[in-house]
């Protein structure tokens, strides 16, 4: 259950500024990285950011809305899949888009505060649902989406035979996390750059024998 000073109502209409926002953001996930979603307070994320607590109502009205933010904005940083081709244009060859998808995916998973962050909500799934839920959609569904519309548009034009997108999405982003995903959440180890490679590799041969003409 929220707290009630962190429900404040705000007032609307003033202008954005993005530098302040982003400050706010990375105050944010620190918070939340550092003490967890429960111990984190608007409060400490003000004075962390240097704004006041209701600039930071002005940008996001909820502490939930403000931790759904900050994983999208993180997810939004590592991954770019629209900036890999162009609708109205004619495809790459899915062997490139699928590398950038893999490599892109593969980063965001190894990286040390998104596994953090994976903890951190493991250690909130009870306790905390909704928030979980936000990660969710704000991270593995929002990475699904963007993969399920190369797909569908791939199978449209003929260069892959996909009849279900979101299906063959999630297939790819499996192969994709493997048991090195666990292995860096129990901080046991991640692989080296030429390991990564060589699994992306084996995992593009094996996902195009199954969707490609």
């Amino acid at each position: 259950m929220n707290n009630v000073s962190d429900e404040i109502p705000v007032k609307r209409g003033r202008p954005r500024d993005p530098a302040r926002m982003q400050r706010v953001l990375a105050a944010a996930q620190m918070q939340f990285l550092q003490l967890g979603f429960a111990s984190t307070s608007m409060e400490s994320i003000a004075k962390a950011s240097g704004v006041s607590k209701m600039t930071i109502y002005n940008y996001f009205p909820s502490k939930e809305a403000l931790f759904e933010s900050c994983i999208a904005s993180r997810t939004d940083q590592v991954f770019h899949l629209s900036k890999l081709y162009s609708t109205g244009q004619s495809l790459p060859q899915p062997d490139q888009i699928l590398q950038q998808i893999a490599t892109q995916f593969v980063a965001l998973m190894r990286d040390d505060e998104v596994l953090a962050m994976h903890r951190v909500m493991i250690s909130s799934a009870g306790q905390h649902p909704e928030i979980c839920q936000s990660f969710f959609a704000q991270g593995c569904l929002r990475l699904n989406q963007q993969i399920s519309a190369y797909l569908e548009l791939a199978n449209q034009t003929g260069v892959l035979q996909v009849s279900n997108p979101q299906r063959a999405a999630d297939r790819f982003l499996s192969l994709c996390l493997g048991r090195q995903h666990l292995q860096g959440l129990l901080m046991l180890g991640t692989p080296t750059r030429a390991e990564d490679a060589a699994m992306i590799a084996d995992n593009i041969a094996m996902f195009l024998a199954v969707y490609r003409h």
